[in-house]
């Protein structure tokens, strides 16, 4: 059939029309597509300039915190002392650590040394150590102990920061110290271990890296130490130094929700004379054993590392207070009446740290 002209006009202008709106269509959905990417783009870029929205406050926050850290004086009571033979670099590296360290106690607890205190840097062997002379607190720490060379030696595995890091953790320990019912001169009776060791880890990360994150070298580590156990077994056991993130992690744990100060609050209720548990409670408003059982969950869950259980860490021996019941001498119900009868038998040695 042969259509009319006026017939063929108006079919061509259907398909002009239907063609038009096609082509709004397309540009429609391109200008949506680029002025979506155009704005996620900015919003980038202003997060990465300084100055420019949600970057401001944090470029500003961390202009004035170093501002301040530059500025900041140690307390007059305090002395370093460091002995001819030590290295320049790594006696400057103390010192930095140190300032760190005072200035963040400062900030999160309001004050920082309080008493008569010093450390004194030997380029020495053996280990450190902490002692009261002529009225001051002094910490002795020897450059080439186990506890200056055995972090050195994994320098890599700390992103190169050790130095700050061991500084800073040491000088936790005077502070606590200073503070007393945790830790003692002499490094005697400071139980919970897993408290005093985590704490000075805990504080140590915050201050140096900002926040704490389990370091993936701990991993290794718990193989060498015959597998995690709990963390209340190890207030006996030495030669725990590669574990101390364990440690770290439960004072992590702990600290969710809670003001920072409640970490000296503990450990004043231990000066006063309270129990250890009695003195955690008051602190943290939590039963001390729901903690421990709390934490172990907790910490299995988020690493997908076991905590085992019965097994005195390697390096401990069986004590009044646990070892595995399993192995207890025959005629005997507990290591504790074995010990008490048996007190020169090499298993009831208790290794101080």
């Amino acid at each position: 059939m042969k259509l009319s002209t006026a017939t063929t006009l108006t079919i061509n202008n259907q398909k002009g029309f239907a063609h038009l709106i096609l082509v709004i269509i397309i540009v429609g959905v391109l200008l949506i597509v680029g002025g979506t990417w155009y704005y996620q783009q900015s919003a980038k870029q202003n997060k990465s300039v300084p100055g420019t929205q949600s970057g401001r406050g944090e470029q500003n926050g961390a202009a004035q915190s170093a501002q301040k850290l530059a500025a900041h004086e140690l307390p007059k009571l305090f002395y370093l002392e460091v002995k001819s033979g030590v290295d320049e670099t790594e006696a400057a590296e103390f010192r930095k650590g140190i300032k760190i360290m005072d200035f963040y106690l400062n900030e999160w607890f309001g004050h920082s040394i309080t008493k008569k205190s010093a450390i004194r840097i030997e380029a020495t062997s053996g280990d450190d150590k902490l002692f009261e002379e002529n009225g001051t607190f002094v910490f002795l720490f020897r450059t080439l102990g186990r506890g200056w060379q055995l972090p050195k030696q994994t320098e890599g595995l700390f992103n190169k920061d050790w130095r700050i890091r061991v500084t800073t953790h040491e000088y936790v320990h005077l502070y606590q110290i200073n503070n007393g019912g945790c830790a003692h001169v002499g490094r005697v009776a400071e139980k919970p271990k897993w408290f005093v060791e985590g704490e000075a880890d805990w504080l140590s990360y915050k201050a140096v890296k900002g926040s704490w994150s389990l370091p993936f070298w701990f991993k290794f580590a718990i193989q060498q130490m015959g597998g995690l156990k709990p963390i209340q077994t190890y207030d006996e056991a030495k030669d725990v130094e590669k574990i101390y993130p364990y440690f770290a992690s439960a004072v992590d744990f702990l600290m969710k929700g809670r003001d920072i100060k409640t970490l000296d609050a503990f450990c004043a209720n231990i000066g006063k004379g309270q129990e250890v548990s009695a003195a955690f409670q008051n602190a943290f408003g939590v039963p001390l054993e729901q903690f421990y059982s709390d934490f172990k969950a907790y910490f299995t869950k988020t690493f997908s590392i076991p905590v085992e259980e019965g097994v005195p860490p390697k390096g401990q021996v069986p004590s009044s207070g646990g070892g595995d019941e399993s192995q207890i001498p025959q005629g005997y119900s507990s290591w504790g009446e074995f010990c008490k009868a048996q007190p020169k038998d090499s298993r009831c040695t208790v290794n101080k740290p």
